[in-house]
């Protein structure tokens, strides 16, 4: 089981396309992540990371 908890989202975007479904959120500009993607058919995934441009 994962908890998150996320904030500064700008969009929440269900997604169809053939036999794939899921969920995207975009964040806020300027928090250097890219957008979380969760996958919940065929199967679950998740795809989420840091802005390539991301240098500290």
């Amino acid at each position: 089981m994962v908890d998150l908890h996320l904030e500064n989202i700008r969009e929440l975007a269900i997604v169809r396309d053939g036999g794939y479904e899921g969920l995207v959120l975009i964040f806020d500009e300027g928090h250097d992540v890219q957008p979380l993607e969760i996958g919940t058919k065929p199967d679950i995934r998740v795809k989420w990371g840091t802005s390539l441009g991301l240098y500290r």
